[in-house]
């Protein structure tokens, strides 16, 4: 049995300060954010596709917007919004819009060294 994986990687610009961080973190700062989104099924559809590249890119992308050039603290309501934050909420929204389909990984990239990745625990 196979199981496929279509992904989609996009970025953004954004600020943040992680509260009570020891270090450089608890200042305002930017980073261009990396992401990508996964979708997995273990069949295709009529097209042969596990879903078609542009509402995939279409949801992302939308998502992704609301983000872009934002202070995270401010529009993800929360003080310490980390790259494991910011994996949920776009996890979450797009989970949210892409009915029928399993969102299988979300990936965020605060540098280019620093990845979190947040995967749907399979039953």
């Amino acid at each position: 049995m196979y199981s496929y994986e279509a992904c989609y990687e996009t970025w953004f610009t954004a600020g943040h300060y992680i509260l009570s961080h020891p270090g450089s973190c608890s200042r305002p700062h930017g980073h261009n954010y990396r992401v990508v989104v996964c979708v997995e099924s273990e069949g295709l559809n009529q097209l042969n596709m596990v879903i078609d590249y542009y509402e995939l890119k279409s949801v992302v992308d939308g998502v992704v917007s609301a983000l872009d050039h934002a202070m995270l603290n401010e529009v993800l309501a929360t003080k310490n919004p980390t790259s494991e934050v910011l994996a949920r909420h776009i996890y979450e929204e797009v989970s949210e819009k892409l009915k029928g389909y399993r969102v299988s990984r979300v990936t965020v990239c605060e540098t280019p060294d620093f990845c979190v990745s947040l995967r749907q625990r399979r039953p």
